[in-house]
């Protein structure tokens, strides 16, 4: 199966990390996918070759896995071994957001009390409604 969807990415267009992770998800490779929202940085893209660079604790097999899925789409995807770290993670990115957002409404009246009612009790996701 994997060597199916490897062999239908010829007319893809990666533009950035983002764009990679929904390829991915397009393809139905959700870990694939969570593993480079979560590990990878982007530092460059230059006439086919991607520049990335991985947060600590990235599974080895990573950039194998990506090499593999956009071989047929003439795209490598390559270490950058500079001091350049690159982006922040799409991961990263979610949480700072999530965090400032959480810090926005830790004020509110509500939310005070809910705190004080139920001492174990914590935001795990914000929603505007």
């Amino acid at each position: 199966m994997f060597e199916e969807e490897v062999n239908n990415n010829t007319d893809i267009s990666i533009l950035s990390i983002e764009s990679i992770v929904d390829i991915l998800r397009e393809k139905k490779n959700y870990l694939l996918s969570q593993d480079v929202e979560r590990y990878v940085r982007f530092v460059s893209f230059d006439k086919g070759v991607l520049f990335i660079n991985f947060d600590t604790g990235y599974p080895r097999e990573l950039l194998k896995n990506l090499n593999t899925f956009f071989a047929n789409a003439k795209y490598n995807i390559k270490v950058e071994h500079s001091n350049e770290a690159g982006e922040d993670t799409i991961y990263k990115k979610k949480r700072d957001i999530f965090e400032a957002q959480l810090k926005e409404i830790s004020s509110n009246p509500i939310l005070k009390e809910i705190s004080q009612n139920f001492k174990n009790s914590y935001v795990a996701k914000i929603e505007e409604i």
